[in-house]
């Protein structure tokens, strides 16, 4: 059994077993609450350093597998019991707002416009993206970052082809088009706009 990979697998495993008792706490106690969701955040990479850990502690010739697999079912029951708590008292739907139905008129879909390279189409184009996609709180990223893909062409389009397409990536897809064509001297001088 190897020292590091014993003390380390012995730390996460402390370190879920507090959070897991604050999670305990936190449904009757409100202060408990504030400090649970707080450390909630740190809870799954804890869990996938402990399988880390712990594969490293399975993988010795040494290691009683029993002993060993006893440490993980013991920290999978505390990392799951910790999100079914965190999900009871973070409910992922928002409190939903009634809405008035009367006398709407339905509007047409307002087509998203496409953008290749020409700054002067940029401000336009940047403006209805961000109302329409980019703060629409009802996406989620991976959707946003779908929306974003198919609305661009060309040099546009290269500027984010090869980040893959996945929710985490599209605030850098996001951000590498700002920066690049939000540059406002170019802006200025195309538009004219001092």
């Amino acid at each position: 059994m190897t020292k590091t990979a014993g003390a380390k697998r012995e730390l996460y495993l402390r370190r879920i077993t507090e959070i897991h008792a604050i999670a305990e706490a936190a449904q009757k106690d409100a202060q408990q609450k504030t400090a649970f969701l707080v450390r909630y955040a740190d809870v799954a990479e804890i869990a996938e350093d402990f399988q880390l850990a712990h594969l490293k502690m399975i993988q010795d010739a040494n290691a009683d597998f029993e002993v060993e697999d006893a440490h993980r079912a013991r920290i999978d029951m505390m990392y799951y019991s910790i999100k079914a708590i965190y999900h009871a008292l973070e409910p992922t739907h928002p409190p939903t707002v009634s809405v008035s139905t009367s006398s709407k008129v339905k509007l047409p879909k307002i087509p998203l416009p496409h953008f290749s390279e020409d700054l002067a189409s940029w401000p336009s184009f940047i403006a209805l993206y961000n109302t329409s996609i980019h703060e629409n709180a009802q996406l989620s990223s991976i959707e946003k970052y779908q929306y974003l893909t198919a609305s661009l062409t060309r040099d546009a389009l290269n500027v984010v082809k090869n980040l893959p397409l996945s929710p985490e990536h599209y605030a850098i897809a996001y951000d590498l088009l700002v920066g690049r064509y939000q540059n406002k001297r170019k802006l200025a001088r195309i538009t004219g706009i001092c």
